[in-house]
């Protein structure tokens, strides 16, 4: 398919040109003008007729998208192992999606624990995705256990265990 250009003032046609990549041309019946791919599809190639969808739950960042790596999952949502795009829960975590999708944050207050932090040990250490399932968020003690934004296990320095709750090695509740 082809892209029809007016040339400025002279009501004579320029000789048409194949749709770039990131567009196509989406009305065959007498159309002459080019679309830039919708968010969530791409194309890669010339002269085409439609634009490809990107696997169900993912998106694209921008309109007119050329490639399939442009396919990330949306905000709010989790790059998981299978995958899968899992909605992270916008109340006690934060999840960038698109070019950092594998990442997710606890909120101030909540700590957050995947699947397999909490089979392996009573004491979580930090993760970075993949995950196989959206890690759960769990509320903290208190916000000094867990203030600011961190990796999931991640507590504040001097706390340790599921929800921040215990004390690290050297540190104590007590003075003295």
């Amino acid at each position: 398919f082809f892209e029809k250009v007016e040339a400025a003032g002279s009501g004579t046609a320029q000789p048409c040109k194949k749709c770039r990549p990131g567009s196509c041309q989406r009305e065959a019946s007498g159309s002459e003008d080019c679309e830039l791919c919708p968010l969530g599809r791409y194309q890669p190639h010339t002269g085409q007729s439609e634009c490809l969808l990107c696997n169900t739950g993912f998106t694209t960042p921008t309109r007119g998208s050329t490639d399939a790596s442009q396919c990330h999952c949306p905000e709010n949502h989790l790059l998981l192992e299978d995958l899968t795009c899992g909605e992270c829960d916008q109340t006690t975590t934060w999840c960038p999606g698109l070019l950092a999708e594998s990442n997710i944050t606890a909120l101030p207050g909540f700590v957050v624990i995947s699947e397999k932090s909490l089979a392996a040990a009573s004491t979580p250490t930090p993760e970075v995705g993949p995950f196989s399932s959206v890690p759960r968020a769990f509320a903290c003690m208190s916000k000094v256990e867990c203030a600011g934004t961190r990796l999931p296990g991640q507590c504040t320095p001097g706390y340790i265990g599921i929800a921040c709750g215990a004390c690290e090695e050297g540190f104590s509740r007590s003075e003295g």
